[in-house]
């Protein structure tokens, strides 16, 4: 009996110590990189930060500020968008407000200094939809919807019944449009256009008629790949891109 354990433990340190191993020289590379980042030796902090194979949203950002000072704002946005993938709230924020400054600095597509109380109330909804995870989201939203339909139908008559009785359905609500937000971002791919007046097209090949162009940094959706094309959809259109000239975050 004592050998069947220290059997199954020597098999376990066996499969636990190289993944340990190879996490702390990832970690070391990760270091390294700040450093050169620090001492102003871009191009050697964007090698390591790329050699990195399991990167996580730290990884990202960093190697998004690294390309900005390398003057390669497409692939610094596309580093950033990747970065707001798996992020806690605070760095999906802090994420976001370098979005926000890197499109307004080099795209001239920022959003103003000042924003509207709606638009601050949305940004802080988005922000924390997108750094939730989809289980905790369903949960909270089961939980309160099962005790607005409970409160419903056993105390409606109660005085106050109307004054709890609404918060939990729009609190409920508001968990169900993070939800369906929050399967859509996981389960949808999206892309971030890496060329200028790339031609939109009706079918995936260039002799279909041009249906419009996108611009470089337009985020889209990505609906199918064929063969080198993607099909995309923009705020306003559906249509067939060259896969070239979309980079996916």
């Amino acid at each position: 009996m004592k050998i069947k354990k220290s059997i199954i433990f020597f098999g376990f340190i066996c499969l636990v110590l190289p993944f340990y191993a190879y996490t702390r020289y990832e970690q070391e590379i990760f270091l390294q990189a700040n450093k050169w980042y620090e001492q102003h030796d871009f191009n050697k902090a964007r090698d390591l930060y790329e050699s990195i194979e399991q990167k996580g949203p730290a990884v990202w950002y960093n190697m998004g500020l690294c390309l900005h000072k390398l003057n390669d704002n497409v692939q610094a946005l596309i580093c950033l968008k990747r970065a707001q993938k798996d992020a806690t709230l605070d760095q999906f924020a802090k994420t976001d407000r370098s979005i926000g400054q890197l499109l307004a600095r080099t795209f001239d597509k920022g959003q103003p200094s000042t924003q509207s109380l709606a638009s601050s109330f949305y940004t802080v909804i988005y922000t924390w939809i997108a750094s939730s995870s989809l289980l905790m989201l369903q949960i909270f939203f089961l939980l309160f919807w099962y005790c607005f339909f409970f409160l419903l139908f056993r105390y409606a008559y109660a005085l106050w019944y109307k004054i709890v009785v609404w918060p939990l359905f729009f609190t409920s609500i508001l968990f169900g449009i993070g939800t369906c937000a929050k399967y859509k971002q996981e389960h949808y791919s999206y892309g971030i256009v890496t060329e200028q007046n790339v031609a939109l097209l009706a079918g995936p090949d260039a002799q279909y008629h041009k249906l419009g162009q996108l611009d470089i940094i337009d985020q889209v959706e990505i609906l199918e790949k064929r063969s080198q094309w993607y099909k995309v959809r923009n705020s306003s259109q559906v249509g067939w891109a060259e896969s070239r000239t979309i980079e996916i975050i």
